[in-house]
C-alpha cells in the first residue's frame, strides 16, 4: 500500500475529496500544491477566481456541486489563487459519491494544473482507506509504477478500460509485451533521456486483450531512488480517438470533399515530394485536364447531375492510372496528374492515350447519357519547369493551346509562354481600357442594293489605343475579354453606349435607324442578359423594335436551352435577331425553323468570287429563297465593288454592308454620312432615311 499513497502523492493529476458543503476532506499532493496556502491553512477549494474568466465563474462553488448531483458529474476550466500567490488555471472535473443507504456522502474533484506541471515532494499520508481507494478507481488517466526492467509494480483500475486487462494481470509483467514492435526502439530512446530531462511524454501503440492495436499516451518521470524498487512514474491515455480525429482534419485540410482526390496545395506537396526522391535519369510528367462540354452539362442539369459526372470523371482516372501516378482536383472540372516516373516523351503520350477514351465513355446519371471529353496540357520535369507550381502553370497554358487548336492533348514549350505573357500583357491593356474610357462605338451603314435606302447601321467596338502603342483588333481583344471574364463588363458598356446614341438620334430626328449590337456567345448564354437588355432599354427610351441583337452560328448550337429561352425572351420584347457569319460553319439548317429570327447576314467570304463565279451565286440565289421561304430577310456582308452589289440587287437580297457603301464611322460622323449617301446615290429612286 506504500506504493499506493506513493502513487497517490506523485501523480500530477488534481485529487480530492470533499464533503457536501464542498469542503476538502482529503487532497493528493497536487491538490494541496493549489488549495493550501504557504501557511498551511486550508482554504475552500473555490475560495477565489479570477473575474475575468469564462462565463462558468460566476457560478458559486455550491452551484456547480448541485449540477455534478444533478447531471452526475460537472467538467469546467476554472482559474484559481490563494492569497499572495498566482492565478493558475485548472481543468477539473466533480463526481458525486453515494453511502451505502444512497445518499450523497463526498464528491471526488479530480484535473490538471494547465498553467505549469510541477510534482513537488510532499510527505506521505496514509491512504488505506476505502475513500480513498475508490478515488485512484475515479482516475480516467492510467497510473502506474514500473522498475528499472519496465516490470509494472502497480496500475489502477484504469488499465482495464484501456487495455482490456485488470491490474492483477499485468502486475509483474513487463510493459514490452504488448508494445508495437516498431514502437519499441523509439521508447526506450526516450527512456534513456530521462535523466537529463526528467520527464518525457512517449506515443505508442498497445496491443488490447482482443488483438486490435491502440495508441497510448504516456508521461514519464523518473523517480528517486527512495522509491526503490520503484524507477518510473507514468500517467497514460488512450489517444486513438484522439489521432483519428485529427487523421480526418488533416485528410480534409488535403483533399477535395466532392471527389476525394486530393486538393491544390496537397498535390503541389505530392509533385515536390516526387521532385525530391526522382533519380537523375527520370521524367516527371505534369497533367492539366479541363473537361469538355462540363458546364453545358452543369448549366442545363443542374449542380446535383454535374457533381455526380465529376465523381465518376475522378473514379475514372483514379482507375487509369499505374500505383506510384498521383491524381487531384484543382476546383470546377479541372484535375491534375503527376505520372511518377516516365522515361521518355513516349511513354507520357501512351499514358495520356489511355486517359482521353476513360475519361470520354459515356455515363448515365438521373436516367441520361451524358458525354465530356477532355483537353490535357502535358509539362515534363526537368525541362519544363523546377517547381510544382511552374509545372502546374505551364500545363495549364498547354491545355488551353489544345483547347484552341481543337487537339485533346499538347506538350508544352517556351512559345506557349511566350503567347501568355503576351495574352497577360493584353489583359491588363484591356482592364486599363475599360477604367480610363479608351473604348468607343462606329457605325457602318447597311442600305438596299436596289434604292439605296439606309435602313440600319451596325455598331461596331473600337480601341482608341494611347500614342505609340500597337492597335489591336476587335476580333482579338473581344477573344481576350471573353477569356478573362471581362465580356460582361465590356458588352454591357456597349449595349448601353449604342442605345444612348441611337435614343439621342432619335430625338433629334424624330425617328433613326435600327441599330444592330454584336453579342457573344458568353453573354447570351447568361441568364441576367434578357433583364440587362430590358433595363437598358427602359434607361434609354429606345423601343426595342429599333434594337437588333447579331449573335453567331456557335451560340445558336450546342449552348443548351438558356440561349434559346434569351432568344425567346428578346423577340418578344420586339427585338430583332439576326445571325451573323451565316454559311461559316457545319450546321444543321433546322434552327432557321425553330428558332424565333429575323434576318441571316452572308459571310464576306462568299462574296469573293461572286461576280465570275456561278456556283457562288447559285449557293447565295439559294440562301435568299430559303430566307424569303422563312420570312427572313437577308444581309450580305463585305460588299466593295459594284458588281457585287448589283447582282446581289437582281438576286434579291434584302441589305448590303461593305466599304462599298462606307466603311464604319464615330457616332459623330453619322449625320454627314447618311446625307453624303443621299446626295450621290445614282439609283432613281431617291434615297431616303428609313423611319
Amino acid at each position: 500500500m506504500l506504493w499506493l499513497a506513493a502513487t497517490a502523492q506523485k501523480t500530477p493529476d488534481i485529487s480530492c475529496l470533499l464533503d457536501p458543503q464542498g469542503r476538502m476532506v482529503y487532497l493528493n499532493q497536487a491538490a494541496e500544491a493549489i488549495f493550501l496556502a504557504p501557511e498551511g491553512m486550508e482554504l475552500c477549494w473555490l475560495a477565489e477566481f479570477d473575474p475575468s474568466d469564462s462565463p462558468t465563474t460566476a457560478l458559486s462553488h455550491l452551484d456547480i456541486l448541485q449540477k455534478a448531483s444533478e447531471d452526475q458529474s460537472w467538467r469546467g476550466f476554472l482559474k484559481h489563487r490563494i492569497p499572495g500567490a498566482d492565478w493558475k488555471s485548472l481543468a477539473i472535473t466533480i463526481v458525486p459519491l453515494a453511502a451505502g443507504t444512497g445518499e450523497l456522502a463526498r464528491f471526488h474533484l479530480s484535473g490538471h494544473d494547465i498553467t505549469a506541471l510541477s510534482l513537488p515532494a510532499l510527505p506521505s499520508i496514509n491512504i488505506e482507506t476505502p475513500q480513498f481507494a475508490l478515488m485512484m478507481g475515479l482516475l480516467e488517466d492510467v497510473v502506474s509504477l514500473h522498475d528499472d526492467h519496465l516490470n509494472t509494480l502497480y496500475a489502477t483500475p484504469a488499465v482495464s478500460r484501456i487495455t482490456g486487462l485488470s491490474p492483477k494481470q499485468i502486475i509483474g509483467k513487463s510493459a514490452f509485451i504488448r508494445i508495437h514492435p516498431e514502437d519499441r526502439q523509439r521508447v526506450l530512446h526516450s527512456l534513456r533521456h530521462l535523466k537529463r530531462q526528467g520527464e518525457a511524454v512517449v506515443r505508442w501503440r498497445h496491443s488490447n486483450r482482443t488483438g486490435e492495436w491502440c495508441w497510448l499516451e504516456t508521461r514519464v518521470r523518473l523517480l528517486e531512488s527512495s522509491w526503490a524498487p520503484a524507477t518510473y512514474l507514468c500517467a497514460t491515455r488512450d489517444i486513438t480517438q484522439q489521432l483519428a480525429t485529427e487523421e480526418t482534419v488533416l485528410w480534409r485540410a488535403q483533399h477535395d470533399i466532392l471527389t476525394e482526390l486530393p486538393n491544390r496545395e496537397y498535390f503541389l506537396k505530392q509533385v515536390q515530394s516526387a521532385i525530391d526522391m526522382l533519380p537523375s535519369e527520370h521524367l516527371l510528367a505534369t497533367l492539366f485536364i479541363d473537361l469538355d462540354g462540363f458546364k453545358r452539362i452543369n448549366d442545363s442539369l443542374g449542380h446535383e447531375t454535374g457533381d455526380a459526372l465529376l465523381r465518376v470523371v475522378a473514379q475514372r482516372l483514379r482507375d487509369t492510372l499505374r500505383t506510384h501516378d498521383s491524381v487531384g482536383r484543382l476546383g470546377g472540372d479541372e484535375f491534375t496528374i503527376l505520372l511518377n516516373p516516365i522515361h521518355s516523351i513516349e511513354e507520357a503520350e501512351v499514358l495520356v492515350r489511355r486517359i482521353l477514351p476513360a475519361v470520354a465513355r459515356s455515363v448515365v446519371i438521373g436516367g441520361q447519357e451524358l458525354f465530356v471529353g477532355a483537353s490535357i496540357g502535358i509539362s515534363l520535369y526537368p525541362d519544363d519547369g523546377a517547381d510544382p507550381e511552374t509545372l502546374i502553370q505551364h500545363a495549364d497554358v498547354a491545355m488551353y493551346q489544345a483547347k484552341r487548336t481543337g487537339n485533346s492533348f499538347c506538350y508544352f514549350d517556351r512559345s506557349m509562354h511566350d503567347a501568355t505573357q503576351e495574352r497577360l500583357r493584353q489583359e491588363r491593356c484591356l482592364r486599363r481600357a475599360l477604367d480610363q474610357g479608351e473604348f468607343e462605338m462606329h457605325y457602318q451603314p447597311l442600305c438596299d442594293p436596289q434604292t439605296g435606302e439606309v435602313g440600319s447601321l451596325e455598331a461596331l467596338l473600337r480601341w482608341k489605343r494611347p500614342a505609340g502603342e500597337q492597335p489591336i483588333s476587335p476580333a482579338r481583344f473581344i477573344a481576350v475579354a471573353e477569356e478573362c471574364g471581362l465580356i460582361e463588363p465590356l458588352g454591357s458598356w456597349t449595349l448601353q453606349t449604342v442605345c444612348e446614341q441611337a435614343a439621342a438620334w432619335r430625338a433629334e430626328w424624330g425617328s433613326c435607324p435600327i441599330v444592330a449590337v454584336n453579342v457573344s456567345t458568353l453573354q447570351l448564354t447568361q441568364p441576367w442578359f434578357l433583364r440587362r437588355v430590358e433595363s437598358v432599354l427602359s434607361n434609354t427610351g429606345l423601343p426595342p423594335e429599333r434594337l437588333e441583337i447579331e449573335i453567331t452560328e456557335s451560340a445558336l448550337l450546342g449552348q443548351g436551352n438558356i440561349a434559346q429561352e434569351t432568344l425567346a425572351g428578346l423577340h418578344a420584347l420586339g427585338i430583332r435577331i439576326a445571325v451573323d457569319d451565316f454559311g461559316t460553319g457545319y450546321s444543321s439548317l433546322s434552327y432557321l425553323r425553330d428558332l424565333p429570327l429575323d434576318c441571316l447576314k452572308i459571310d464576306a467570304a462568299f462574296l469573293v468570287d461572286l461576280v465570275n463565279g456561278p456556283q457562288t451565286q447559285a449557293i447565295i440565289r439559294a440562301i435568299i429563297e430559303l430566307s424569303h421561304a422563312l420570312s427572313l430577310e437577308v444581309i450580305a456582308e463585305g460588299v466593295e465593288e459594284a458588281p457585287q452589289r448589283q447582282i446581289l440587287a437582281e438576286l434579291g437580297c434584302d441589305r448590303i454592308q461593305g466599304y462599298l457603301i462606307s466603311p464604319a464611322v464615330s457616332a459623330l460622323a453619322i449625320p454627314d454620312l447618311l446625307h453624303r449617301l443621299k446626295d450621290e446615290e445614282t439609283h432613281p429612286a431617291p434615297l431616303r432615311l428609313v423611319a
